[in-house]
């Protein structure tokens, strides 16, 4: 079933057709609420994305050398990054390169996501190797602030259908990889907290583009990834989650309301309280 579900993903993909033209950016909606818990700036150094990546992964996903390819092993094969490339990139760069790799929705479309993660960890040298660095969470957050900051671009008809849709399971899957990440120091999770509770700010901001009250991917990665760090600073939160490690929470797409506000709830908690 899981490769039922990869296989389709992949050819929804392979019906893209890239559109290099040159959009107009809008400007991002007027707020009509205040952002709770003093998440109304990002908190994390800024990042831009370079106009061009020191290394780009060979194959194209949905391109007809991809499309020749017979099974998912084959697909895994073709999107390992130059090993000789790793200790002349930097970990920002090795973030973002990572964020193009072909088949990193995996870690989306499997359940639960911890499964997905595992996955996309063995599969992926370029995931790996970057888990190995120091600074890896700079990296990772430099990347999650940058297209969190582009959200007004990635969802507008002007930009690429592939761009969009690889920048919304982007910001999905980032925040599932932050939520992997293992510090000694506790600052590190609350800095990753407002990080999280800041992109979802800015996500409520779309409800339309992000299937907003029905909880969207991003949604779902985003609370998902905000009590798996909190649980790494408390254990005992998860006694306040309805019905614990059995809720929904944890295994599918869709979330009641009274789990999302209680997370939303002790998020602030953590935040203010810090």
């Amino acid at each position: 079933m899981k490769r039922y579900i990869i296989l389709l993903v992949i050819s929804l993909f392979a019906c893209v057709e890239r559109d290099t033209g040159d959009p107009e950016v809008p400007e991002e909606p007027e707020v009509s609420y205040e952002f709770p818990c003093n998440c109304d700036e990002w908190p994390f150094e800024a990042y831009n994305l370079p106009d061009e990546l020191p290394w780009n992964f060979p194959i194209i996903l949905g391109s007809d050398e991809w499309n020749q390819l017979q099974s998912v092993e084959e697909r895994y094969n073709a999107c390992q990054m130059t090993v000789e490339i790793f200790p002349s990139l930097s970990t920002t760069d090795l973030a973002a390169i990572c964020m193009q790799y072909p088949m990193y929705f995996v870690a989306i479309v499997n359940r639960p996501y911890e499964n997905g993660l595992d996955t996309l960890l063995k599969y992926s040298n370029g995931h790996r190797e970057l888990f190995k660095r120091e600074d890896v969470l700079n990296g990772l957050l430099n990347w999650y602030g940058w297209a969190i900051d582009n959200i007004p671009y990635i969802l507008t008809e002007e930009c690429p259908i592939d761009e969009r849709l690889f920048l919304h399971w982007g910001i999905a899957t980032m925040e599932l990889l932050l939520s992997r990440y293992q510090s000694t120091d506790i600052e590190d999770y609350f800095m990753i907290m407002k990080c999280l509770y800041y992109g979802y700010q800015k996500t409520l901001l779309y409800p339309e583009q992000f299937g907003i009250p029905k909880y969207s991917m991003v949604t779902n990665t985003n609370l998902y990834s905000r009590v798996k760090t909190m649980l790494k600073i408390d254990e005992q939160i998860i006694d306040q989650i309805p019905q614990k490690e059995q809720n929904q929470l944890f295994y599918k797409i869709e979330h009641d309301d009274q789990t999302r506000q209680i997370i939303d709830d002790l998020s602030c908690q953590f935040i203010n309280n810090h």
